[in-house]
């Protein structure tokens, strides 16, 4: 089904092209295949039975001894895993949530080795300093989306008694609430216990030299954005104390200035006065825990540096859930807005599915990008208690102008 359906992708931009299925369309297929609710618990069975490890006992010259049956491969497991968790929901309840549920096969392309072939001996002999040759290969990815998070909440959501669900970014609750399908009926919106001696959160819509800063695509092209944003941020280093924290709206964005910046001299000057740390794209957990952890001693260890800069991603590992309290985060700037990628086939999918019209779809567009913003910004404030011994600062550098929207 994937190798025929391949032919008939649509293309949409360089060496991209997909094809999108709705949920219904989807379980039509699997019915041609013989998947349908009837047949689909049996499946459930076998599938079960086969990730079973079982051990038998065969007698050997009059010894019993233990023999592991063979099953099938852990990256094979987690992919059945996840197909049959997909298959499970599209089938539930007549098929509830197939409404919910996109089906993609997109096709890119990747660089591979190529293969080496052998002699007539079944020998492989390259010639002396002789490089792998590489070749480009076409490949096809077959993608689940589930497109309303009401699907996956509706595990626990009617089969227990109570739900407490706690986090300082919830605000709209009302939107938030009919993402999930339920009616929160007590709710409580605390306000910020600091005092506003203690933070100054505020927008910056021009650079030192007067130029504005309009953070849309086209701007952010242009020199003098890179360096009117680069000359701002300077100057927050060498006036902000110990820690700060700077959000860019993607890895493209942050590539792009530190390039910049390493090319006109600023990059050096920031590093003269703070310890300047980027945030990488991907990676293991525990590198990064490890940058993390240089982050908080350039911080508590001050040297002939007053603390440190860290430049990462809205949406990235810095902005989910890490603890930026006091020192490590005396003051926080968020250049532009962080909106999705417009051509993103999942994003454009849930705004076509889930509004009556353009104005909605814009309003589901600008929220996903406030709870971004939110989510980045709410590092330094935040509504629990922390010692606060000195102000903390959150800026975002981008024009109150309409047309930069």
């Amino acid at each position: 089904w994937l190798e025929a359906n391949a032919e008939y992708l649509v293309e949409r931009d360089y060496e991209s092209a997909c094809k999108i299925w709705s949920g219904n369309e989807m379980l039509l297929t699997l019915h041609k295949m013989g998947i349908t609710t009837a047949t689909f618990p049996i499946l459930q069975g076998h599938f079960s039975a086969v990730l079973q490890k079982e051990e038998k006992i065969s007698p050997i010259y009059g010894k019993e001894e233990a023999r592991e049956v063979p099953v099938i491969s852990a990256s094979t497991q987690i992919m059945l895993k996840g197909l049959f968790m997909v298959l499970d929901y599209l089938f539930r309840q007549n098929s509830r949530f197939a409404d919910d549920y996109k089906i993609a096969i997109q096709q890119t392309y990747s660089w591979t080795n190529q293969i080496d072939i052998s002699d007539k001996n079944g020998l492989l002999v390259l010639p002396k300093n002789k490089k792998r040759s590489r070749q480009k290969t076409a490949v096809h990815v077959l993608n689940f989306w589930c497109l309303n998070p009401a699907v996956a909440f509706s595990d626990i959501n009617g089969k227990v008694q109570t739900i407490v669900l706690t986090s300082g970014t919830l605000s709209p609750m009302k939107s938030f609430s009919s993402e999930l399908g339920v009616t929160f009926t007590i709710q409580l919106e605390a306000n910020h216990i600091i005092k506003n001696s203690q933070v100054w959160v505020g927008t910056i819509g021009s650079g030192p030299k007067g130029r504005n800063l309009c953070a849309t695509f086209q701007n952010t092209e242009t020199f003098e954005f890179q360096d009117e944003v680069g000359a701002l941020l300077l100057s927050v280093c060498q006036t902000v104390s110990q820690g700060i924290l700077c959000f860019l709206p993607s890895y493209k964005l942050l590539e792009k200035l530190k390039e910049r910046w390493l090319s006109t001299g600023l990059w050096h000057n920031l590093e003269l006065v703070k310890t300047v740390i980027v945030e990488p794209q991907g990676g293991e957990k525990t590198n990064f825990d490890e940058l993390l952890q240089v982050y908080y001693d350039a911080i508590k260890y001050k040297g002939e540096k007053d603390g440190a800069l860290l430049v990462a991603v809205c949406r990235g590992k810095v902005s989910e859930g890490l603890d930026f309290s006091d020192d490590n985060a005396r003051a926080v700037i968020t250049i532009g807005i962080p909106f999705p990628n417009v051509k993103d086939l999942q994003l454009t999918s849930a705004t076509a599915e889930g509004t009556n019209g353009y104005a909605q779809s814009w309003v589901s567009y600008s929220k996903m990008a406030d709870a971004a913003l939110t989510t980045a910004t709410d590092e330094t404030v935040d509504i629990y208690p922390r010692k606060l011994l000195s102000p903390s600062t959150a800026l975002v550098l981008h024009s109150t102008e309409v047309e930069c929207y």
